[in-house]
């Protein structure tokens, strides 16, 4: 069963509220959570993983991370880049995680990703329940009922399909 872009909104809601200190050891249970820990990262393994499992419940997108520093990997940003094949067109998704002084952690990620067989208009359909907030010339973007953490922004293509990034910051997770 092949994902594609549509599923990808469900079940994002949930996690925006879930919480997790970062105190106790880090126990990944994804492979980008993993490549984390191996490198010295030990701080926001838990939200890494809570958020990889919605943008890749498969656990099967090639990631490429990059830590705050080398020499001291834990305590500052950690980010990745995973990319992903699906059904309907390719994915690129940037996410940061940062830990806070609380022992939580914010987490952010861009969504990106071309639909050329598809126009925006039939895109935003997909999201009826989001906002409109601002027009920037052809692009239209859209706000989740959760809050500015969470916005859609639908850019059309020269053939008549959409460039789509989804955004969204997710605090104290």
């Amino acid at each position: 069963m092949g994902r594609n872009t549509k599923s990808l909104a469900a079940g994002l809601a949930a996690l925006i509220g879930a919480g997790g200190a970062f105190a106790d050891p880090p126990q990944a249970t994804t492979r980008l959570g993993q490549a984390f820990v191996d490198v010295g990262v030990k701080d926001c393994i838990g939200a890494v993983d809570r958020w990889v499992k919605v943008i890749e419940p498969h656990d099967e997108a090639y990631a490429f991370i990059t830590v705050y520093s080398k020499d001291a990997p834990n305590g500052g940003v950690a980010a990745a880049t995973l990319t992903e094949t699906l059904s309907d067109g390719q994915m690129v998704v940037s996410l940061q995680a940062a830990p806070k002084g609380s022992g939580k952690c914010d987490v952010s990620y861009a969504m990106v990703y071309a639909q050329p067989e598809r126009g925006c208009a039939e895109i935003r359909d997909d999201f009826k329940d989001w906002t409109f907030i601002e027009g920037l010339g052809a692009v239209a973007v859209l706000q989740s009922r959760n809050g500015p953490g969470e916005e859609l922004i639908l850019s059309p293509l020269t053939n008549g399909g959409c460039q789509v990034v989804k955004r969204l910051i997710a605090y104290d997770q």
